[in-house]
């Protein structure tokens, strides 16, 4: 197991240590952006920021308030379709209170097709969905199974090209429709923070289909720490640790618990 997949759920884990108990709602309600609220301080100042006009972004930033906003309209009405632009704009929008506009400029990287399958959709996600652990879950194949197509994907996700990645675990998906692994990971790929079935309605459904499954418990587990939903993640992390303690899934969930679950965290599962 990876490095990658430790830090993500470290992540996780602090995130729902950060929340306390989770009130049990349904997966419905949550598919909406967290409520934006101005930020206290001086939006951050990125050290560098790829593109032709990553200079200007980062001297906008840094000269905060005076003269940020002006520059950063000015150049987002020059580069509409700049996602690193239409990015740093709604960041600055966000910390000068104008929550209605960030999120608008936001949304442009994410749905609009400028920041779509790099970094800078991720980083939006981040914005517009704070109440979420930030980034998306990375599938990690395991040896057995359909593995050099998962193992394009999980490289892709890593890159953060989350929709490219899709493409490859849908591929494997449908051509090993049998396989657990396959399976899971194509859910894992079509994570969204706006639209959570469409991961948990393909994972949900394999826990009837596999259901001594290590790979499906543990990431049904993962997805759900995503969400802040720490009583349901702890419940199948607890699975995927009876399937198999001694195998990296295992020895990954149980740390997990660990974190989750040591004294001061206030988890309630059994």
């Amino acid at each position: 197991m990876s490095d990658r997949l430790q830090l993500a759920l470290t992540v996780a884990a602090a995130a729902l240590a950060a929340v306390g108990l989770v009130v049990g709602i349904t997966l419905a309600t949550r598919n909406h952006p967290g409520k934006l609220h101005p930020q206290p301080g001086k939006p951050p100042v990125p050290k560098t920021v790829s593109g032709p006009y990553g200079s200007e972004i980062r001297q906008a930033l840094a000269g905060w308030p005076h003269g940020t906003l002006d520059t950063l309209q000015k150049l987002e009405l020059a580069h509409p379709k700049s996602a690193p632009v239409q990015f740093y704009f709604g960041l600055a929008l966000l910390w000068a209170g104008y929550t209605s506009d960030a999120s608008e400029a936001l949304e442009t990287v994410k749905h609009k097709g400028v920041g779509y399958d790099t970094v800078w959709e991720v980083e939006a996600d981040n914005l517009l969905y704070p109440q979420y652990a930030p980034n998306y879950p990375v599938f990690q194949p395991i040896a057995d199974g359909p593995t050099a197509l998962l193992r394009r994907g999980s490289k892709l996700q890593a890159e953060d090209q989350q929709h490219a990645a899709e493409k490859l675990y849908l591929r494997a998906a449908a051509r090993y429709p049998n396989d657990a692994q396959a399976q899971v990971a194509a859910a894992v790929g079509a994570f969204n923070k706006g639209d959570l079935g469409a991961s948990f309605g393909r994972l949900g459904p394999l826990t009837a289909r596999f259901p001594r499954s290590q790979v499906v418990r543990f990431y049904l587990g993962e997805l759900l720490a995503w969400i802040n939903e720490r009583d349901k993640a702890l419940v199948q992390f607890r699975k995927a640790v009876a399937l198999g303690p001694a195998t990296s899934l295992g020895r990954y969930a149980e740390e997990f618990i660990k974190e989750v679950t040591a004294p001061g965290t206030g988890s309630s599962a059994k």
